[in-house]
């Protein structure tokens, strides 16, 4: 298995290795997180999932090739099941002006969808499936403009979208910053100044101009999945094959509240535009919100 490293539009190998029975202690301060919905309706486990920004939905992706939207002041799937991925869908990103949907599959094949101005439905663009990867798609984000958005992918590229043309677009494609660390999983903090990250069951908090680690710890007992960073830069959220969500502060980088139980491994996880709702896609093929 292969996945993009750390360093910007570059590419790295992830090595599996066996992880350390060393967790988290008892969290620095209290928050009591609580299970406010279980939406249920995937087929099969739940890969990703994506809070669209400035309304009361939640998009998911699966392994039953589909994805669905979630009222969530209903609790309640929004519509069919958005298909059109002939393969599992891995990765979902929501644009940051909220009207358009990105997701990744299996194969390497990537779908734009728009939503209504209702905000109640999502259709499909008329383009044809983005073809530029040869393996799987892992991770999608847009760009703050919503016009571009970059994905990885298993095939150990990165490529970089315009949104309305489907074409691969890039200045230089010039490495800018490499990391010698191996990464399954990264984010920059909304300030920009630092890079989160996490391979196998330890996670990196590094500068994000000079590459250095400010620090590195264990998070899980089994392995590191996916994390998410809180908008308002307070605290961030990784899940594991361990079947948990963990929390941890972004300025101590100490843990925080308790961790969230699952009856399954841990897929997908994204924070709400407030920071006050997180959700989590998970193996046993429920999307949940906390």
């Amino acid at each position: 298995m292969t996945a993009p490293s750390v360093c910007l539009l570059t590419e790295n190998k992830i090595e599996w290795r066996s992880p350390s029975p060393k967790v988290p202690s008892q969290p620095a301060r209290k928050e009591t997180p609580f299970l406010e919905l279980t939406l249920k309706g995937h087929e099969e486990p739940v890969y990703d999932v994506a809070f669209i920004v400035g309304t009361r939905l939640l998009v998911t992706g699966s392994a039953d090739k589909s994805l669905r939207v979630w009222d969530l002041d209903t609790g309640k799937q929004e519509g069919e099941p958005l298909l059109g991925h002939d393969a599992e869908v891995w990765s979902v990103a929501a644009s940051p002006d909220g009207r358009w949907i990105v997701s990744g599959g299996w194969n390497g094949s990537i779908l734009v969808w728009e939503v209504a101005t209702n905000k109640k439905e999502l259709k499909r663009v008329p383009l044809f499936p983005l073809r530029g990867h040869g393996g799987t798609v892992s991770s999608i984000v847009f760009a703050t403009d919503s016009q571009t958005f970059a994905s990885a992918s298993w095939d150990d590229t990165v490529c970089v979208w315009k949104r309305e043309t489907g074409k691969i677009v890039i200045a230089t494609g010039k490495e800018l910053l490499k990391i010698e660390q191996r990464a399954f999983n990264i984010a920059f903090t909304p300030d920009g100044l630092r890079l989160v990250s996490g391979n196998s069951n330890d996670i990196r908090i590094s500068d994000a101009t000079t590459g250095d680690i400010i620090k590195q710890f264990d998070a899980h007992t089994e392995n590191f999945f996916s994390l998410a960073i809180a908008p308002n830069g307070t605290k961030f959220a990784t899940t594991s094959f361990d079947n948990t969500t963990r929390f941890f502060d972004l300025t101590t980088f100490e843990p925080i509240g308790e961790l969230l139980e699952h009856p399954d491994a841990v897929r997908g996880v994204a924070f709400s535009e407030d920071s006050q709702l997180i959700a989590t896609g998970c193996a046993d093929k429920l999307v949940r919100t906390w």
